[in-house]
Order: C-alpha cells, then structure tokens, then sequence
C-alpha cells in the first residue's frame, strides 16, 4: 500500500493547523489525484475545491489516517 502526504489545496494549504491527509494512490501519479478521491480517513475535497496538494515533504497529521494506515498494515500482515 503506497500512502502519500496530500493536503487539501486553497487557502487553508500554507496556514496554521492545516492537516496532511494520507492517500493510498496505488499505481496512480499523486498528481492525478481528482477531488473526488477520498483520503484514509473518509475526508474528500467538496466539488467547488481546488483537489488535492501533494506534500511530499510533510508527515501525516490526521489522527485518523494514521490510525486507518496502521489498520491496513496489520491486516496485511496477517
């Protein structure tokens, strides 16, 4: 499972408490990502949004998905 740092992009993308999603992008370029996709966590961006930043200097910050990441990693494991 490949899981890439993504932002909501806009206004929000540069200021305090902005949260880094994680997205499992698979085969996908991080930049092909549409606005539709959902991240880990459930959130996706609404329909009048710019989409998704790829962040690929950033950590995961949502609670959430690194939770749902941590779950899908002991799943394969077993």
């Amino acid at each position: 499972m490949q899981i890439e740092p993504m932002m909501k992009a806009g206004r929000s993308m540069g200021g305090q408490g902005a949260v880094v999603h994680g997205m499992h992008v698979g085969d996908k370029n991080p930049r092909q990502i549409g606005n539709g996709t959902k991240a880990l966590c459930g959130t996706s961006c609404g329909p009048r949004s710019a989409g998704w930043a790829h962040m690929p200097n950033l950590q995961v910050t949502c609670e959430r998905c690194t939770k749902a990441a941590q779950r899908a990693a002991a799943q394969k494991g077993e």
